[in-house]
């Protein structure tokens, strides 16, 4: 079950972190798969 992100907050970090920006497409547009969006996410959790 994958879950629903509502902070867009937490979505925005996840996108502007450097991890994610490493990863450029040809064309320099950075993508995340769901896969990385839940760990970033389960790791938040712990934090919190």
């Amino acid at each position: 079950m994958h879950t629903v992100v509502t902070d867009a907050r937490v979505v925005q970090n996840f996108c502007s972190s450097a991890r994610v920006n490493a990863r450029l497409t040809d064309n320099g547009a950075s993508y995340f798969t769901i896969a990385d969006l839940e760990n970033h996410l389960v790791r938040r959790r712990m934090e919190w």
